[in-house]
Parts: C-alpha cells; structure tokens; sequence
C-alpha cells in the first residue's frame, strides 16, 4: 500500500476517535503504528505501511494473568515455585497486587507491588491433583485471572533409630532405617549423614542399616534422606548424644563444724546407679542411694573426714575412679558465762554476765558484745561462734532482780472514836506489792499508840487525849521501805462531858467541818428578837471562848484554836443546841 491523502486522512480520523480518551493513549497509538511499518523510503520513494484499527489497539490495552511452575518432580512436603508472567497491558498501568489461590484449603495470599509476585508453596494434605488460580488487578482497574492444575506426587516418610544404651566413645552404633514409602513406590535411594566430619569418609552411608563409630564425645546431628521410585525425598533429623567417660564433681562445704546437722553434698543430676561413700567420722541422715545425687550428713567426729560418688552417665559410661571431696570437721567450742557478782540483788542494782572468749558473741536479750550488764530478771543464754565458724549456746544463768516495796494503800477504820466507851481501835490496809511486812505510825504521839506489822495496826487510845488522830501506814522487804501512805484522820471524843445535853427545836448548820480559819453557822426559827450566844468548849468541858453575832447567822475566825476536837453551844433564850467541829 502506498501512503497518499486518503491514507493519512484514515489515520487523523482514527486519532480522533473517541476511544483516545487522553495524550498517553494517543502516544501508544503512534508507537504501534510506527511498530507494524517496514523499512522507510523516506523523500519521493513509496513506504509500505500496516493500518491498525480501534478494535485491535483495545486488544493491546487488556491485562493478562499467566505463570508457570516446573512441569515434574513436584512431591508432597516440598515447596513448588510458581513463577508471574502476567502482563498488566499497554494502557501505561502496572499491576498493583497479585492472589495465589493454591486450592489445598490454605489461605489464599496476597502480594502486593513492589514485592515480587513469584512464590514457593508447599501443598498441604497428600499427593492430589490441585487447582491454581492467580488473579491480578492494575493500577487502571484491570482485573484477570487464570487457573492451572498441578499434579503432586506423594513422597516418602523418612524415619530411624538408633540405640541408645551403651553410647560411649569407641563403640558402635547401629541405625535402624524406619522409613515408609507412603504410596508413592519403592525406597530406592537411602542417603546418611551422621553429622561427624572428623570421621572422613565414614561420616556418610547409602546402606538401608548402617553402623558409625563416632570419632569422640559429643552431640551430633544425624539426617536420613530417602528418595522413591519417582523421585520424590524426604528428610530426618535426630540428634544422639555420645557420652564422655565422666568425672564427677561434688558440691558442697569443705569444712564445718562437729555435731553440725544437715550438711548436704550433691553430684550431677540425672545420673544412674550413683554409688555414694562417707568416712567412719560421719553419719548419712538423708540420701546417699542409688537414685539419689545427693547425700546429707552428720559429722560427729572432728578432724579430716572424706565423701565420695561415682555412677554411670545417660550414656551408660562411668568414671574410671571414684571422685573424693575432703571435709574438714572441726571441733565445737565451749561457750560459758560468768558474772562479776551476786545474780540476785534488790531492785537499781545491776550484775555483769561476760562471755568465754569468741568471735562472734549473740544474747538471748539480742546484745552482741562479749559482755552484758542486767539490771532485771531473766534468764540469760549466750550464743559463741569461734574463728572456724563453729558455734555453742551456754547453760542458763538466771537473775532474779528482787522488786522495792509498794506504798500501802490509805487505812481504814472509824471515822470518830468515843473515849467513853472505846479503849483501842483497829486500821486496815489492803496491802501493797513485794511487801514482807508493815510499820504503823499514829500521830500525835500523846494521841495514844500504834502496833501491828501486818495489814492490821491496832491503837491504843489515850484516855486524855481529845482532837483529831492521823493514822498511816508503810511497806518493808529485804531491799527497802516505801513512802508512807496517805493518812486516816479519826476524831477522838468523850461523850462524858459536864455540857448539858437538853436540845432545843431549833436547826444549826455548821460548815466546813473540818475547818482552818473560819467556821459558818447558820441557824432557822430563832425569833428576831432572840439574840444567839456562841460558846465554844474543849472536849473536856472546859470553855474557851463566848461569842454573840447576828441573829441570821455569820462566820466566826477560828484561826487561833489549836488543832483538835470542840463543842459549839448556841443559846438562844432558854433554848440551846450543841455541834462538834474539828479545826485543822
């Protein structure tokens, strides 16, 4: 075909189809055109030209899902690569995301740009016939997908074993192959490796059953891989320890002290046939047999002593001797406590207790120094450790801290005492604390006396004492007297008195009683014109004093009587009464 007029005016009206929707379209519309032409003959010469439609440039702009994945020797257990050979189109887009749907019930995947599409999957259940889809979207909304199916071939199950007694360095060991074809044909390829390169050339074998003698203790890793008729493998891995002859160590103190309990000596766990052995100085309490790592001890011998352990490995391989652990076991000290004195003394004395010499010093009441100073009772022990450790607790030294007497409590007996019928009177108290015995005091001395060393004071009266009586009390033990108590006032009287004792009606109330300095009276129903008359007596009879106040009543100074027993008369016309007051 030759390009002339109508030739270009195809081409200007394919490009203003509708379909070139933008400039990148247009772009790849000259692209393609330019593509399909041959060799140019540029000037006045012809140009062979190849005329593209719309329908075939929409062809183009289509996106394609494709992959490939190896054509054989896919087997059940081993990965697949799937490879993309999508193409996302002549649009100018890209494909933004790819989905694997591998049709063995697992989670479809999805990859999104930039990371690769291509995967590897390794299909679950057995050997089948599966479906693969892979669906892809471009970046200009174009979606395909494509569907391919994959035969799986079904692959062996390698497995072994191997013996486990007897793993010792130098001797052989056997290997039992376990493995199952697993539908898919015959084992025909048994392929070893016992993880021991410093064997060489034995370090590898293609018998069914091998025999490997390892080249030394260790742990090594052996794999069987087993290949079938059609080609399919599987591999196995198991680990298998080879045992060194073993040497056995022993924990535990060197040295402790004689009589100490609980000393525990301990070798590898997970051992058999442990064979444990203690010198004649020593006694087992716990552990020590054939299962036991361990054996607990009593040393009641001091000097050197011995344990010793052997038993055979996981392996089956034992030491070529006994390991020995030397024990020192030295001897308990002696631990005393001496005091400076008497360890039983009255109350704000005191006592030293001192330790036997040590290097380390605890007291029962938590002191740590080697000396102590009591001043309480109590029984006192010591605990010594010397410059070995070792450590002894003394016999008990008790003090007995002997106690200050209490104040009794205030006595009690009569309030008032009548010498007219009354010769002696009994005071009590209720006692008082670490008390042996009891002194009485009465005062004043011409009051009368006083005796009793007990809680019971007796007095004597005097038969011509009248006034107030104190009487008081203290406590007595063998380290002290107490503070005297509180006192008991008594009035003492003698209703025989030359006073008259006709009474009037009419009332009179004095107060205080006791009184110190200044006495009131007051007095009802006395006619206004009736004037009292005050008349103070001794207890004897005697009067001391007349006074005349107010008739509604006052108070009077007393101030200047002696301390003692009065009579108060009040007169008032022929009428009189008479009261008792005491001044203090």
């Amino acid at each position: 075909m030759i390009i002339n007029k109508i030739t270009f005016f195809s081409f200007f009206k394919l490009f203003q189809d509708k379909r070139f929707k933008n400039d990148l379209m247009k772009k790849y519309f000259f692209l393609l055109i330019f593509a399909f032409i041959a060799p140019v003959q540029y000037a006045q010469q012809s140009v062979p030209v190849i005329i593209v439609s719309a329908n075939q440039l929409d062809l183009l702009a289509v996106c394609t899902a494709n992959f490939s994945f190896p054509s054989s020797g896919n087997c059940s257990g081993q990965g697949v690569l799937f490879t993309d050979l999508s193409f996302a189109g002549a649009t100018g887009g890209y494909i933004m995301s790819w989905e694997w749907e591998f049709g063995d019930g697992t989670p479809n995947v999805v990859i999104n740009f930039p990371a690769s599409p291509n995967i590897t999957h390794v299909f679950a259940g057995s050997a089948s016939t599966y479906q693969v889809t892979l669906t892809i979207t471009t970046s200009t909304a174009c979606t395909d997908a494509v569907m391919k199916s994959i035969i799986i071939n079904p692959s062996p199950i390698a497995n072994f074993s191997f013996s486990l007694a007897g793993n010792c360095p130098g001797q052989p060991i056997a290997f039992v192959d376990l493995s199952m074809p697993n539908g898919g044909g015959s084992i025909i390829i048994w392929n070893w490796n016992f993880g021991d390169p410093a064997s060489g050339t034995s370090n590898g074998s293609s018998l069914q059953n091998p025999v490997h003698v390892y080249s030394g203790p260790g742990v090594y890793t052996v794999s069987l891989t087993v290949t079938n008729a059609i080609g399919c493998s599987n591999t196995i891995y198991q680990s298998i320890t080879i045992g060194p002859i073993p040497v056995p160590s022993i924990s535990g103190a060197a040295a402790t002290c004689a009589n100490s309990t609980g000393n525990v000596y301990a070798t590898e766990v997970g051992m058999n046939s442990y064979l444990w052995s203690v010198s004649s100085g020593g006694i087992v309490t716990g552990g020590g047999g054939t299962g036991d790592n361990s054996v607990t001890v009593t040393w009641n011998l001091s000097g050197s002593q011995t344990v010793s352990v052997n038993y055979t490995n996981s392996s089956g391989c034992s030491a070529v001797s006994p390991m020995v652990k030397s024990i020192m076991v030295y001897p308990v000290p002696t631990a005393t406590i001496t005091p400076n004195g008497p360890t039983t003394f009255c109350q704000g004395n005191s006592v030293t207790l001192t330790a036997s010499v040590a290097s380390y010093y605890f007291w029962s009441n938590g002191e740590t120094t080697q000396s102590i100073t009591v001043t309480a009772s109590g029984s006192f022990t010591v605990f010594c450790t010397d410059g070995n450790g070792c450590s002894a607790t003394s016999a008990p030294t008790v003090v007995e801290v002997l106690p200050l007497p209490g104040i009794p409590e205030i006595p009690t007996g009569p309030d008032t005492v009548d010498l007219a019928t009354t010769i002696s009177s009994l005071y009590n108290t209720a006692g008082a604390p670490s008390t042996s015995s009891f002194a009485w005091e009465l005062n004043p001395e011409n009051a009368g006396s006083i005796s009793g060393t007990l809680t019971t004071g007796t007095v004597t009266w005097n038969p011509e004492y009248l006034g107030t009586a104190r009487i008081r009390v203290k406590s007595l033990n063998s380290c002290a007297e107490s503070l005297w108590s509180d006192e008991k006032l008594t009035i003492v009287e003698n209703s025989m008195t030359s006073i008259d004792q006709n009474r009037s009606k009419f009332s009179v109330i004095i107060y205080p009683n006791p009184a110190v300095n200044i006495l009131n009276i007051e007095y009802q129903n006395i006619p206004i014109k009736n004037m009292p008359v005050f008349e103070f007596f001794e207890i004897r009879g005697q009067l001391i004093r007349r006074v005349s106040p107010e008739p509604s009543g006052m108070g009077i100074d007393i101030s200047t009587l002696p301390a003692r027993l009065y009579i108060l008369k009040i007169t008032i016309g022929n009428n009189y009464e008479v009261v008792k007051f005491v001044k203090i």
